[in-house]
């Protein structure tokens, strides 16, 4: 009974504890803000117990604790808060606690007393001080802030160990070690240890690890945010509501068309859309505070392959995934401040926009600037689509960057080619467009001046036409070479005897892209065909080869191969041991062309009648006139630019508005029936047609002519053509009878300036200018180009390369408009570079900005303060010339561009109003009202909200209703300067001295203070103003 009764207890006693234990269980979660982020150092303690910990840097904690424990979380600025740990996982978020309190003193003992009540002294010292220093540690920052302290570094290195000693280090006895306790917890003392940067601070206070801006300073930075990020809301609210961002086109007012490129709706805005879009505001706001009427729509770019790529992966319709993006992003541009004329918002996959893409389309096809034909296209093997060839990056895919091949296709085209001259010329008369960029647009256009002339083949009646920009080397021309696509290739078949291996060799090449056939990298291949051409000038018979470095859309796809003096032809030579002929030699070498072509300029040799004359401009010129003379060629001018490519075997596109009839042909839609509506349809993938041929009800339609039964395009259209005039219906984007009002156009186009990537130097900026002047001919607009000013911002890259989506290396602004504010977030975008440069994204940078913005809101609301008197001082009158030679810096860095330089200006007049406060307690009533007027002004253009929030504050209006400010000329000069001394060219001495003192003025002054007397040397140099330099 009794080995029975034991069991049962150890039984019971086993349960007990096994109960106790399935009580305590570990509880997790994650602390933040009101605002959402993440809160470290957060102490979680069990109520009633010694058992605690804190959050870590993600604000993450773990504890140990039972279902009926009560946690206590508390941390500096934030108001404390209990939760019962009925669950084991927790998310807690704290609220502000911004009370203001008395100021306290805990003495020595331990006492809680006013300042006041103590009868003894006290050192105090401001957080603002503290934050503002850059040591690494708390107790460097106090050195030589608190009397009776000696605060000393080992080394001054990173790492070092700190001594903290009050009234020395042997004044008493035993330990006068401080006792640090930060929000009510004692820190460990033992400061006085030995080490360095490689030894370590061994024994180190764990008081040093606290960082002096973060805690226990930071609340007082949250405060500061959460006030900052109120009135964000309030302003945005506000301007949302008003009419400060539309724009009445009939206004007398000046006006100004400012316009950042519309964006794709990919999801979320990254930091270079960020950079986009606020220098387009900072010029927005700039301009209508200095008078202007100014246009600034948004829209978007909203049809393309990342919406139907994602409608394939996840089954969502490229529509909801557009418009939902849409959404996202024009709530993340409005938290940014950005001032748009949204009543004007538009977006290419609307019908109320691609009804007008049709109309356009038809228009010119009507007059025959579209057409359609069968080409060699580029043809990307992951979109499975067709590319313009400026949307082929070195042989991949600019979009995916998936390998492009070459595919023969019927496909629509644009004639931009006519324009060729026009676009290229147009160059010199547009306005101030970055130099880079039109280099870019005239090398795709590419003008070439030579000569053009056939090469008759040998037995035959076969003539093939050839251009070369070089005619001077025509007698070193020692084989012919044309394209594998070369119109003619039947021909040539019918009478090489070597059609076997030409045949092989086309199909060969027809699997390459153009970027790989093009590459100087790779080797060089090609077929004989047996059959010979004539040399025009020497009647030598030369053999006809095929070669895929001759492409159909360059030239006429014939060259004559000059192997002697074109690097590609003479490896081609080389290769097939075909002979080499030297007619240009280079004047300053001995020798010829045994290891390579030689490209440069010289004399022409073994080039008959024409030897002796200096090669290019002079021999060609006396060539061309020979062939003319003969009936042989002609002089020639021919453009690289190609006719551009628009077909796109995707579905979401604007549907190509034109009907295949057998009895009448291509016809296109009548225009009443427009738009042609893209299909509802499931199956978005495209394997060798467009997926628009899916769908039966679309394909299968009467001819709007005869009423016969005929097939629609099923291509759609490439989205450039959509974003080619889109800046035109902005200007009347509600209009439902045509895409926009001529009178409009021709009133506000072209626009004043236009923002964007240099990405699209090439194709979105030359298709927009073909589409400008392709409508003037057709008298549809009375302008000739889209954009008279183009400022392309750099690229903000992150992890050494472009943001992009697809690369995952996206800086989320989201994150910072609730921890900084968008205005620090706008101050630190202008403010990290010039604004036309590339740059590297810092996430330390931001804090920077931030800190500028709440010192200049602390001096501000001083200044407001400052007991206002009569008269000035002379720290006023400084204070008033640094801010006018603010006004006048400012002013003109923005009309410069030159944001950067712009907010380091407003830093500097934030410094001197600093200087003021300390060294002043009143201030003039007009000194007071202009530093606070001003300021607010000079700031709105990049931080709306804050200077909006002041300027309210203090005149109790808005700052939208006022003007920029102007310069006060008489305020502009400082008094006094700072003469430089030299003696012998070596500075000895500065001295401050009054503007506008002649030489002897300056003299005497420097024989009084220095005893320097001008007939003890050989001549004085003086500049007035600068310096006086004492010579011999």
């Amino acid at each position: 009974m009794k080995l029975k009764l034991n069991g049962f207890l150890v039984l019971l006693l086993a349960l007990v504890t096994q109960i106790t234990f399935a009580q305590e269980r570990t509880v997790s979660g994650t602390v933040s803000d009101n605002a959402g982020m993440p809160l470290p150092g957060v102490s979680v303690l069990v109520k009633g117990s010694k058992t605690g910990t804190q959050t870590d840097f993600d604000g993450k904690f773990s504890i140990k604790a039972s279902a009926n424990q009560v946690l206590l979380f508390s941390y500096i600025g934030m108001k404390s808060q209990e939760v019962v740990a009925n669950s084991t996982s927790l998310n807690v978020k704290l609220k502000d606690d911004s009370v203001e309190l008395e100021t306290v003193m805990v003495t020595a003992q331990g006492i809680k007393r006013e300042k006041k009540a103590l009868g003894y002294a006290v050192s105090e010292i401001k957080a603002a001080d503290i934050e503002q220093r850059t040591e690494g540690d708390v107790a460097r920052v106090l050195s030589g802030k608190a009397s009776g302290v000696a605060i000393t570094s080992a080394s001054g290195t990173s790492g070092s160990a700190t001594n903290v000693v009050i009234r020395g280090y042997t004044s008493i006895n035993g330990s006068n070690q401080a006792l640090f306790v930060v929000d009510g917890v004692p820190f460990s003392s033992d400061t006085n240890a030995q080490g360095g940067f490689l030894s370590g601070n061994i024994g180190s206070s764990r008081f040093l690890d606290l960082d002096p801006n973060f805690s226990p300073f930071s609340y007082v930075k949250k405060a500061y945010s959460n006030k900052f990020i109120e009135f964000e809301k309030k302003w945005q609210s506000n301007w949302a509501n008003s009419n400060l961002g539309k724009c009445d086109l009939n206004s007398q007012k000046p006006k100004f068309y400012n316009l950042c490129m519309y964006p794709y709706p990919s999801g979320d805005l990254h930091m270079g859309h960020i950079r986009n879009y606020t220098i387009g505001d900072v010029i927005t706001r700039y301009k209508k505070l200095i008078g202007y009427n100014v246009l600034s729509p948004m829209g978007w770019d909203s049809f393309g392959l990342p919406a139907e790529n994602a409608a394939i992966k996840t089954g969502i319709h490229p529509k909801t995934f557009t418009e939902d993006r849409m959404k996202n992003m024009k709530d993340q541009i409005i938290r940014l401040g950005s001032l748009y004329d949204w009543d004007r918002e538009v977006a290419a996959h609307t019908e109320e926009y691609y009804k007008w893409t049709q109309y356009l389309f038809i228009q010119l096809f009507n007059n025959d600037l579209a057409y359609k034909k069968d080409a060699p296209v580029n043809w990307c093997t992951s979109c499975k689509t067709v590319l313009a060839n400026e949307q082929v990056i070195e042989g991949n895919c600019d979009r995916c960057d998936a390998i492009v091949t070459q595919k023969n296709l019927n496909q629509w085209f644009l004639s931009i080619s006519k324009y060729s001259e026009e676009l290229l010329s147009g160059l010199n008369d547009i306005g101030d467009w970055p130099e880079n960029v039109k280099s870019m647009q005239k090398n795709w256009i590419g003008k070439s001046v030579g000569a053009q002339f056939n090469l008759e083949v040998t037995d035959s009646d076969i003539s093939i036409e050839v251009f070369t920009t070089r005619p001077d080397t025509l007698f070193g021309m020692t084989f012919a070479v044309i394209s594998p696509e070369h119109k003619l290739m039947k021909n040539i078949l019918d009478l090489s005897k070597n059609q076997e291996n030409i045949k092989n060799y086309i199909s060969s090449a027809s699997s390459k892209s153009e970027f790989e056939r093009m590459s100087i990298t790779k080797e060089k291949t090609g077929v004989d065909t047996g059959l010979f051409v004539i040399n025009p000038l020497t009647n030598e018979s030369i053999p006809l080869w095929i070669a895929d470095y001759v492409l159909i859309n360059y030239g006429t796809g014939a060259i004559m191969a000059v192997p002697g003096h074109d690097q590609r032809d003479y490896d081609f030579a080389k290769k097939y041991n075909i002979e080499i002929k030297q007619v240009i030699k280079d004047p300053n070498k001995e020798g010829g062309i045994e290891l390579e072509a030689y490209t440069g300029h010289g004399e022409l040799v073994n080039s008959g009648n024409f030897d002796g004359l200096n090669s290019h401009e002079e021999a060609s010129s006396q060539i061309i006139k020979k062939l003319t003379e003969s009936n042989i060629g002609s002089a020639k001018t021919t453009y690289r630019l190609r006719d551009w490519l628009i077909s796109r075997q995707r579905y979401w596109g604007c549907p190509i508005p034109l009907v295949n009839c057998d009895k009448c042909g291509l016809v296109a839609e009548k225009i009443e029936n427009l738009p042609v509506k893209l299909p509802e349809i499931d199956d978005y993938l495209n394997t060798d047609g467009s997926p628009l041929s899916k769908s039966e009800s679309f394909v299968n339609v009467n001819c709007p002519e005869c009423g016969n039964p005929a097939t629609r395009e099923t291509d759609t259209m490439d989205t450039f053509v959509d974003s080619s005039w889109y800046f035109m219906r902005y200007l009347d984007p509600k209009n439902l009878g045509k895409p926009f009002n001529e009178e409009h156009i021709n009133n506000w186009l072209p626009v004043d300036q236009y923002i964007g990537g240099v990405e699209h130097a090439i194709l979105h900026l030359l298709y927009s200018r073909f589409f400008v002047k392709a409508l003037r001919d057709l008298n549809m607009v009375k302008v000739n180009e889209p954009f008279e000013n183009l400022f392309s911002q750099g690229m903000i890259n992150f992890k050494g390369s472009k943001m992009s989506k697809s690369k995952g290396n996206i800086v989320d602004p989201e994150g910072y408009f609730k921890s900084h504010g968008a205005d620090a977030l706008r101050l630190y975008i202008l403010f990290m570079a010039p604004p036309s440069d590339g740059v590297e994204w810092n996430d330390g940078g931001i804090e920077g900005t931030r800190r500028f913005l709440f010192r200049l809101w602390d001096n501000l609301e001083t200044i407001s303060e400052l007991e206002e008197i009569d008269s000035k001082n002379s720290d006023e009158e400084k204070l008033e010339i640094y801010l006018n030679q603010t006004i006048d810096s400012v002013t003109n860095h923005l009309e410069k561009f030159e944001f950067n330089t712009a907010v380091s200006d407003l830093m500097k007049i934030n410094n001197q109003i600093t200087d003021y406060i300390k060294n002043n307690k009143v201030i003039s009533s007009e000194v007071k009202k202009s530093i606070l007027q001003n300021v607010c002004l000079l700031l709105n253009p990049f931080a709306p909200h804050i200077s909006s929030e002041i300027f309210q504050r203090n005149f109790n209006s808005e700052i939208t209703e006022h003007n920029w400010p102007s310069v006060n000329k008489e305020k502009i000069k400082n008094p006094t300067y700072e003469l430089v001394v030299q003696v012998n060219g070596k500075k000895k001495h500065a001295i401050e001295a009054s503007r506008g003192l002649q030489q002897t003025e300056i003299e005497q002054l420097c024989f009084e203070k220095f005893k320097l007397v001008v007939k003890d040397y050989k001549k004085v140099i003086f500049v007035q103003d600068k310096i006086i330099n004492y010579v011999g």
